[in-house]
């Protein structure tokens, strides 16, 4: 920190010489030592910098809960779809859909709620 406040006296003592003498000499040194001061203020800064964690999936979230409220499994149910074709009154093929339930696993955790969750 030192270094960067001896930096800034730096510039403001080449900006004072040039405003005074009008050289260009001290334009330009205070120029200079200005961005090598902002390189090196980048530089300590980045020093410190730790990436934010990624945020965790929804699957992450749930394997959490379900460790921190001790879930386990009471009942499993197997998924089913309906659907499928048929013949009209007047003859003509007709398709039918029906819904599509996933597989289903229920977990009784010490907060006492079952949660149903569906496997893929």
């Amino acid at each position: 920190m030192s270094l960067f406040l001896i930096g800034v006296v730096a510039v403001i003592i080449a900006l004072g010489l040039w405003l005074m003498t009008g050289g260009e000499f001290y334009k330009i040194t205070a120029l200079g030592i200005a961005i090598i001061l902002c390189m090196f203020a980048t530089y300590e800064s980045d020093k410190d910098y730790t990436p934010a964690p990624k945020p965790l999936t929804k699957a992450q979230l749930w394997e959490k809960f379900k460790q921190d409220n001790d879930c386990k499994i009471i009942e499993k149910r197997e998924g089913h779809s309906t659907g499928g074709l048929g013949i009209s009154s007047s003859g003509h093929v007709i398709g039918m859909m029906g819904d599509d339930v996933p597989d289903q696993v229920a977990y009784l955790c010490k907060d006492g709620v079952t949660y149903w969750k569906n496997e893929k």
